[in-house]
Parts: C-alpha cells; sequence; structure tokens
C-alpha cells in the first residue's frame, strides 16, 4: 500500500493511484458458484491472486481506501438500467447485476468501477450512467442515483481532410475522436492487440471510407493514458475515391447509414396506459472538408436533408 500511493500528495491523489492500481493490476475474472455469487472473497486473497468478479474488486477498493485513511462503501446496481426504474421498496439480491465501489473525498463523490480496467479515475463507464444504486453505508444505507452523461457530449467525432486530384484521386488526412466508452474501447484493443495487428486499425478505418485505400501514415492514441478522450490519426490516399466523367469529377462521400427510425415509429396511438423507455445510444458526428483540383469549380451539390 505504501508503494502505490507513495507519491500521492492528497486524499484524491491517493484514490486515484489506488484505482488505477487496481484497475492495472487485478484481472477481472467473473466464476460465479455457489455463495461466490453473492459474497466477495477477502480482499487478502484478491490482492495476493490479482484476480476477481466485480464485488471482489470494489470490495479490495474498499479495503485498500480505508487503510489509506479513506472510507469507501460497496454499491449495488443494475447496470444498463438508466432509463428503468429499480425498486426501493423491497430490493432484493436478484435486482442487481453489478458491484462498485463509492467514495466521498472533499465533498465530492466518486463512483469507482475498476471492472472497466481502462476507465479514468473519476469517470464512469456507460452501463453504469444513471442507474441507482444500493449504497451499502453502515450509517445510512440507501438508493443513490449515478451521474448521468452530460447531453450533447459528442460519442464520436470524424474530421477528414481531403484534397483530391484532377484524375479523381484523393490525398486524405482522418483525425477519429472518441470518448468515454468507446476511448475505453479503443484503447482495450490497443493494449491487447498484438504488434503486428496494430496496423490493420488504421487500415480499416481507412477503407471504411475507400476500399482502394492506402495508409501513409498514421497516430495510435496510447493505451495507458487516463483521459476520457482518445484521437486516432490517418492519412492514406485512395487512387479512385471519386468518379471522373470527361470533365467531371463525381463525389459521394461516405455519409452514416444510421437509420434513427429505422426500428419504426411507436407513437402511433394518441394516448397510452404505460411508459415507454428510451436507451440513449452514441452521438456521433461527421465532418469533410474537400479541396478542389486546380482550375476546378462546384457544379452542383444534393438537397440539404434531415
Amino acid at each position: 500500500m505504501t508503494e502505490v500511493t507513495k507519491d500521492a500528495k492528497s486524499d484524491e491523489d491517493k484514490a486515484r493511484a489506488i484505482f488505477q492500481w487496481v484497475e492495472e493490476n487485478v484481472r477481472y475474472v467473473a466464476v460465479e458458484l455457489g455463495m461466490s455469487a453473492y459474497q466477495p472473497h477477502s480482499a487478502a486473497d484478491v490482492f495476493e491472486k490479482r484476480y476477481g468478479d466485480c464485488k471482489d474488486m470494489a470490495n479490495l477498493l474498499k479495503c485498500m481506501l480505508g487503510v489509506a485513511g479513506i472510507k469507501a462503501n460497496l454499491a449495488l446496481l443494475l447496470a444498463q438500467s438508466e432509463h428503468f426504474p429499480t425498486s426501493k421498496e423491497l430490493p432484493s439480491p436478484g435486482q442487481f447485476n453489478h458491484c462498485i465501489a463509492q467514495t466521498v473525498i472533499n465533498g465530492k463523490t466518486y463512483w469507482l468501477d475498476a471492472t472497466a480496467q481502462l476507465c479514468p479515475f473519476g469517470e464512469i463507464p456507460m452501463g453504469d450512467a444513471g442507474c441507482d444504486a444500493l449504497v451499502a453505508d453502515p450509517g445510512s444505507i440507501g438508493f443513490q442515483t449515478l451521474p448521468t452523461w452530460p447531453a450533447g457530449t459528442a460519442y464520436s467525432l470524424t474530421d477528414s481532410k481531403v484534397t483530391l486530384d484532377a484524375e479523381g484521386g484523393a490525398t486524405a488526412t482522418v483525425t477519429v475522436t472518441v470518448h468515454d466508452d468507446a476511448a475505453m474501447g479503443l484503447r482495450g484493443v490497443l493494449k491487447y492487440a498484438k504488434p503486428e495487428d496494430l496496423k490493420q486499425i488504421p487500415d480499416s478505418v481507412a477503407k471504411q471510407i475507400s476500399p482502394q485505400a492506402k495508409v501513409t501514415d498514421y497516430k495510435l492514441p496510447d493505451p495507458k493514458d487516463w483521459s476520457p478522450t482518445a484521437v486516432l490519426t490517418i492519412s492514406f490516399t485512395a487512387p479512385e475515391w471519386t468518379q471522373k466523367t470527361g470533365n467531371l469529377i463525381i463525389l459521394r462521400p461516405q455519409l452514416s447509414q444510421n437509420d434513427p427510425g429505422a426500428g419504426g415509429n411507436p407513437f402511433t396511438k394518441d394516448e397510452r396506459k404505460l411508459p415507454f423507455y428510451f436507451t440513449k445510444g452514441p452521438a456521433t458526428e461527421t465532418k469533410i472538408e474537400i479541396t478542389l483540383p486546380k482550375g476546378y469549380v462546384i457544379d452542383s451539390v444534393p438537397q440539404s436533408a434531415t
């Protein structure tokens, strides 16, 4: 413990160091047989063996924080249930499927889910956001609601800068910025991928934009970076990114295929007796900046569509 928190200058620094140590050194393994489905193993065993399920990791966090002089509690929740109410009158073990830790430092509440393994300290995974959690605080046990992600926060931004040549080919640089769960997912792929497989990541992104794309340069985010944002930059050439017809270059940039109405319209009745619950999907944004070849001008553009 002393080694883990040796550089910490405040309780928040201690909590961050402990949380990151558990994320990096304790492997998430869920084998829920018998009492182990409900009762965590001792913190000493988990610390020694370096693996455990969600309640094992949460209990280890609680105990390590306690040794550092920081009070923490276990919290039970139903992950992925942000938009669904939790019965608070008669809770039962079957009502929950996840366990995390909670602590309050200098009046600020921190929810700690080490099972995500790449989640930054002070952030929460998508599955935990907005859920009702039963906090096992001996002094005031009860439900608390985890914070939701800020409305309007971009989940994914793809910013492409494309220079066309007179033959219809293109040179492009694409910057993909992902946040929160997407950033954790990308870092997870980078962390566990073989070195020879890393090249496939920029190749797959470039080929989504153009099947003939050839990557000329790329920069991957650091999988050990604890910030909530990850940035991937790719430069590539695409000899047939447009269609050349005589003196015309016809450009059909790839746009999102996600149709928000694909699931059908649920509002077909004038009155309803039961409420709807909508899960929050990821927000995406795409920007494309195109530089035309010398001597070319825009002849026509498609009509705006929403």
